[in-house]
């Protein structure tokens, strides 16, 4: 639960006390017994730091540890939680008064606990008030503070999440109803409309938002269950958990469902895939350290920047969670920009290296770099995890000419054949006759090669072409369309790019984004079957593509043109800032003119230091047509949803994790999004998977020492290099909904059960929606109001919801990409807030050929609505 100061006395949610601001002397605490008074400003900055730190007899009273949270002071007692509050007051001539307050959280009936602190910060206090005996010097500063054994079986952890937050963890058979906080010094207790706890004081209210909760099974999995603040008297509250037995442990905690930091000195090339188990494996480039796993192909690192690969388990505890973590490169600079991961645990990553001894396997296309010693050639390699040391290179090779070359993007097919494109310089790169272009056109052309590794030598080059114009043509994604011809993505600054049946003819401005399709199962020039700039007159970047079973490509990136085209019925209309993320799809079947079906920004305005600048670097689209993007904004004001993880900008740059569904009307297409970082520096996420549940596995460097972790996370603290990775997972769904149970997959991969708004009182736009279905299917939708905590079988699928409680059995039917909507409109009753319904979807549709389910049917995990106030 966050602890938020409201201030009634200004607008902003968290006031900070002004410098020229001081208090006129110490503010009782009107409870019993002693309190520590509240530091003059001149004294804060030097004795109460952000990180938690031990009074080792710098503080007087019970305090066993303090931190400074802006215009909130939090003091970690034996017994509970002192938070001091600051307000500024309207100041009559020649005086400066400060109003403020103290409040106690006191842990009614609890035992001794014993209090401990971890993750440890950078750096020290030291505190030279009052007589020399009473200085403290070297002070050790730290993340988190745990009460282990607060209640028989639980324990309470207090950290720092861009504010003051505490969880519960209750271990299988606790009792909930122990915890009881008593509060002393406050005005009043009051639940808000949200479920949110407000504390009112002289000072103005101290919120602690809706508690997030999950019931963790003995396999580590996390299941969200309903919990909630109950007042047991004018002074004190509890929790309840009416959905949770007893026989998993809990977890009460704000927001994330996994979230970890790995490595030191991370460069921003990152690929991330989750597999049906929720392991997630991440490559990327690393010029610091990474821990490395016992029996990995490359302990340690060669050269400048190695390439790295790691897989994680995030239902194991700390770093049991580092399966497996291997450098790869040479003594010169290499990175990985894609990658993919086969059924079989197999990786295949692409990049490119800068030296000539880049491990290759003695079956390479090409053993060695063309260029020599500094200059970079693409390189693809294939590895096992699961073999032991060398064994685990079972395929790797350069890709290149004389000039500096690199990959960016790749396809596997089935049987192996690896699809890559980049950019080549001038200078010998290797193409196939009959290719579309043989010629190297500019500064740099786009390359698009095939490769079979299960080949000889020189008979794995299948098919190589160039594409490019007179000057610098970059592409940065690449899929593949049901005809198997591939799509690809980027930008230009060329002005002659060759184009097919174009929507857009000119390059607008600096650069353009372009988008292109190649058939290389055709002959020569009638390879490229589509190809269009994309811009206006500023700058774009097209960071990411993807192409449905209809042939309908969805593009994202970045904008600096208020006149990028977007259509009428977008979430967005209006360029806000100086530049704005967008998302746009077109229909290349159509003519120019009627090719472009959706078309929105996506951003926040200039505001107070920022600029305003939002861009997309990853995407993904799923089976009913929603767009998932992840990418960087500096803007105070991105829009983010109700009941989203973190709604509010939280420093220099904040990542960002959005859902968009161009099948809603305008302005309920954007159904999820949320900030994504710390206070500090900057979080940029720089690549995006969803896993079987429709949640986002988002990797990417952050800055920000309070970049926000989940409890047993593979790594808490900070490598304090201003690039460390994280890995994060968040669920997408809004406070008043979560996931249980499991889906049973049907043709097409997962069946995913999510909504497309927050589920609360007066919100008649609600809706269940479902993706991954058979397309064009005919299903059922079932909502009960209770659950199962083990599946009932039925026509080899698993039934989540509790048949014994089924309140409405709708048929549904899917469209042809798979998605289906059922529309639950919520009354404006204030009576219907913390009513409860679950909800699951199950289709009827083929059974051939594999991996279609033997019985035809499929269902989607479970989902749990508890409608808010």
């Amino acid at each position: 639960m966050k602890l938020l100061a409201l201030l009634s006395c200004v607008a902003v949610p968290v006031v900070l006390l002004l410098p020229n601001q001081r208090p006129t002397g110490p503010i009782p605490s009107a409870g019993p017994g002693p309190v520590p008074a509240i530091p003059t400003t001149r004294a804060l900055p030097a004795s109460m730091p952000t990180a938690f730190v031990p009074n080792q007899g710098q503080w007087p009273g019970d305090v066993r540890y303090a931190a400074q949270f802006e215009a909130m002071t939090v003091r970690l007692l034996d017994d509970g939680m002192l938070v001091s509050v600051l307000a500024p007051a309207p100041s009559p001539a020649g005086s400066e008064p400060t109003r403020g307050c103290n409040v106690r959280l006191g842990f009614v009936g609890a035992n001794r606990a014993t209090i401990a602190a971890s993750d440890p910060q950078p750096g020290s206090h030291n505190y030279f008030v009052g007589a020399r005996s009473s200085w403290r010097t070297e002070v050790s500063r730290f993340s988190r503070v745990t009460y282990h054994g607060l209640y028989p079986g639980i324990d309470l952890y207090a950290y720092d999440h861009g504010g003051f937050e505490y969880d519960l963890l209750l271990a299988p058979g606790a009792a909930l109803a122990d915890v009881e906080i008593a509060v002393e010094g406050a005005e009043a207790l009051r639940l808000e409309a949200d479920g949110a706890m407000r504390i009112e004081t002289a000072a103005g209210p101290i919120r602690q938002s809706p508690p997030r909760t999950f019931a963790v099974g003995a396999d580590g999995q996390q299941r969200p269950v309903h919990c909630a603040f109950v007042l047991r008297g004018p002074d004190r509250f509890g929790f309840v958990a009416p959905d949770w037995d007893g026989r998993d442990a809990l977890r009460i905690d704000p927001g994330l469902t996994y979230s970890t930091r790995f490595g030191s000195n991370l460069s921003p090339t990152f690929a991330v895939a989750v597999d049906s188990a929720g392991i997630i494996t991440v490559a990327g480039g690393i010029g610091g350290f990474l821990p490395t796993t016992p029996g990995a192909f490359q302990t340690t690192s060669s050269g400048n920047a190695d390439i790295y690969v790691a897989r994680f388990d995030p239902s194991l505890t700390g770093t049991a969670q580092l399966l497996y973590a291997t450098y790869l490169g040479s003594s010169g600079l290499d990175e990985a920009y894609d990658m993919v991961v086969a059924g079989n645990g197999i990786v295949t990553l692409v990049g490119y290296s800068t030296w000539t001894d880049f491990p290759t396997t003695a079956n390479a296309f090409q053993p060695a770099n063309a260029g020599g010693m500094g200059s970079s050639d693409a390189v693809l390699v294939r590895l096992d995890p699961a073999q032991a040391g060398a064994a685990q290179l079972l395929y790797s090779t350069y890709l290149g000419g004389t000039g500096n070359d690199a990959a960016r993007s790749l396809l596997v097919g089935a049987n192996g054949v690896v699809t890559l494109t980049g950019t080549a310089r001038p200078g010998g790169f290797p193409v196939t006759a009959g290719a579309y272009d043989t010629s190297h056109n500019g500064l740099s052309d786009v390359f698009v090669v095939r490769l079979d590794p299960n080949q000889a030598g020189a008979a794995q080059l299948l098919y190589s072409t160039f594409y490019g114009g007179n000057n610098l043509d970059q592409p940065l994604d690449m899929a593949i369309a049901a005809n198997g011809a591939l799509v690809i993505a980027g930008y230009t600054d060329s002005t002659n790019l060759p184009l097919v049946q174009a929507y857009d003819t000119a390059l607008g401005g600096a650069s353009d984004g372009f988008l292109l399709r190649l058939d290389p199962g055709q002959a020569g020039s009638q390879q490229l079957t589509y190809a269009t700039y994309l811009g206006g007159p500023s700058f774009e970047e097209v960071a990411a593509v993807a192409v449905d079973q209809a042939g309908l490509i969805t593009v994202a990136g970045g904008t600096g043109s208020a006149t990028f085209p977007v259509t009428a019925l977008a979430h967005d209309t209006t360029f806000s800032g100086s530049s704005d993320a967008f998302v746009t799809r077109l229909d290349p079947q159509q003519p120019p003119n009627q090719q472009l079906v959706w078309s929105t920004f996506l951003g926040g305005p200039n505001a107070g230091f920022a600029s305003g600048s939002d861009g997309i670097v990853a995407m993904v689209v799923d089976g009913g047509g929603a767009v998932t993007v992840v990418g960087t904004t500096d803007s105070p004001s991105f829009p983010a949803t109700p009941g989203a993880f973190d709604p509010t900008f939280n420093g220099n740059f904040d990542g960002f994790v959005s859902r968009l569904d161009p099948n809603l009307p305008g302005p309920q297409q954007l159904v999820y999004s949320t900030c994504l970082g710390g206070a500090a520096l900057s979080d940029r996420p720089w690549a995006l998977a969803l896993d079987a549940r429709g949640a986002a596995i988002v990797v990417g460097i952050t800055s920000s020492i309070d970049f926000p972790i989940t409890p047993g996370a593979y790594s808490t603290a900070s490598g304090f290099s201003n690039a460390d990775g994280f890995l994060a997972r968040i669920d997408m769904l809004p406070t008043g909904a979560s996931s249980f149970g499991q889906d049973s997959a049907g043709c097409t991969g997962a069946v995913i059960a999510s909504v497309t708004s927050q589920p609360r009182v007066g919100n008649t736009a609600f809706q269940f929606r479902c993706s991954g279905a058979p397309p064009n299917a005919l299903g059922v939708l079932g909502l009960a109001t209770g659950s199962l905590t083990s599946a009932l079988q039925l026509f080899q699928v698993g039934i989540w919801i509790d048949p014994t409680t089924l309140l409405q059995s709708a048929t549904v039917t899917s469209s042809a990409g798979g998605g289906s909507y059922f529309p639950v409109p919520i009354p404006n009753v204030p009576s219907l807030a913390g009513a409860q319904l679950t909800a699951q979807w199950l289709w009827f549709g083929p059974n051939s050929p594999p991996p279609c389910p033997a019985q035809g049917v499929s269902a989607s995990q479970g989902l749990a609505i508890t409608i808010q106030p």
